[in-house]
């Protein structure tokens, strides 16, 4: 079975969902199915590439001339590679690269299964709201409505998609963790590299910084902390303007001597930072699954998410972490919390393999095989 995968994304700095695709292309490629990889990006992470091509699967990148993913020669790919593939998993609704495996899929008559990365949730589509609407009525509920499938990574992201009247039938698959790449580190290597002693605890939040994950409340919570010395270490890159207003918000709230902008970290750097943290915080507004909680669990750190987050429910039923409002002061109490019982903090680590569990790459990937073969009796009958 030859799978593609299209995306528009194939740099770290996009987050959870270029983390999943090279997930769980790396699965399927382990599992002995043949995958190829199709990138309409300008300019890809040659480290993603690298690591594709090492797990066995195909990568072919096309530039485009826009951000919107248009290339002259994406559509004589595409008909080449959809023409021999069984199936077409499509990541990102919104780029012209999206739209072209749609219709090429359509035009070989391949069935096409499309991931929206939670770009179809209502808070999303509340940004830049009417070009959004415009596009969706254009061209995109056409293509959504068409599709084999919508692959969703939450419960809660297919509510929002059934909210908006899509009525094509939804296949609920998580993102999987890579437990082995995110324990790699020993303890110590990321306080070494920072010069932080062990006795300083550390406040973590790692992903892309951007104004829906609520890095600028976890700055507000960390300045109202009891704790002193405290070290926040904000791990990740995003718009300059964000970044600058961030730096600037710790040094007007006197904390910027305790907080530490490391940039983007992969590989073990990624991993020493989920090792050494005390805490890891995410106080987003949207998330339809968010990796990052996964990986920190899966390092043994607590984790306090905001109830936004899809995995929330996850997160409290397994007792690997705290669910916060979205307001600074209720981030900092849960925060507080966790650096106090350094006890129950220990204990995650005990209860993070069970958790772990739900999100195996080659379970997931397996089931995903199961999901494909099936697609493909229902559209031979």
């Amino acid at each position: 079975m030859i799978v593609l995968h299209l995306t528009s994304f194939l740099r770290q700095e996009f987050g959870g969902p270029v983390t999943a695709l090279v997930g769980l292309a790396s699965a399927q490629a382990a599992l002995g199915m043949e995958v190829v990889v199709v990138a309409v990006e300008n300019r890809v992470d040659s480290s993603l590439v690298a690591r594709l091509r090492e797990a066995g699967v195909k990568v072919s990148v096309q530039k485009g001339r826009s951000p919107y993913g248009w290339s002259p020669a994406t559509c004589e790919v595409l008909q080449d590679v959809v023409s021999s593939a069984a199936v077409v998993h499509i990541h990102g609704v919104w780029e012209h690269a999206q739209h072209l495996g749609a219709v090429v899929a359509s035009e070989f008559g391949k069935p096409y299964i499309i991931r929206p990365c939670g770009m179809l949730d209502q808070w999303s589509l509340q940004q830049q709201r009417l070009k959004k609407r415009i596009y969706l009525a254009w061209r995109l509920r056409r293509h959504l409505n068409r599709a084999a499938a919508i692959h969703c990574t939450s419960d809660s992201e297919e509510s929002g998609l059934k909210a908006l009247g899509c009525k094509t039938s939804v296949i609920v698959e998580p993102n999987g963790v890579d437990v082995a790449e995110i324990t790699a580190a020993e303890p110590g290597e990321f306080r070494q590299r920072y010069q932080i002693e062990e006795s300083t605890p550390i406040v973590l939040y790692l992903g892309r910084l951007h104004p829906k994950k609520g890095v600028h409340l976890l700055v507000q919570a960390f300045a109202r902390l009891k704790n002193n010395t405290a070290k926040l270490a904000i791990v990740g890159s995003g718009d300059a303007s964000y970044v600058a207003n961030l730096r600037h918000n710790c040094q007007n709230l006197g904390i910027m001597d305790r907080a530490i902008f490391t940039g983007e970290l992969c590989g073990r750097e990624r991993s020493a930072a989920y090792i050494d943290a005390n805490v890891f915080v995410l106080p987003s507004k949207q998330e339809n699954f968010a990796n990052a909680v996964a990986e920190a669990v899966a390092a043994g750190t607590p984790v306090i998410v905001s109830d936004s987050v899809a995995l929330h429910t996850a997160v409290r039923a397994a007792n690997v972490g705290s669910v916060c409002r979205l307001d600074a002061e209720d981030i900092s109490k849960n925060i507080e919390w966790w650096l106090e019982h350094r006890e129950e903090s220990a204990s995650i680590s005990g209860r993070a393999a069970s958790f772990c569990a739900n999100y195996s790459w080659p379970v997931i990937a397996k089931r995903w095989q199961t999901h494909y073969a099936k697609i493909l009796r229902e559209m031979s009958q």
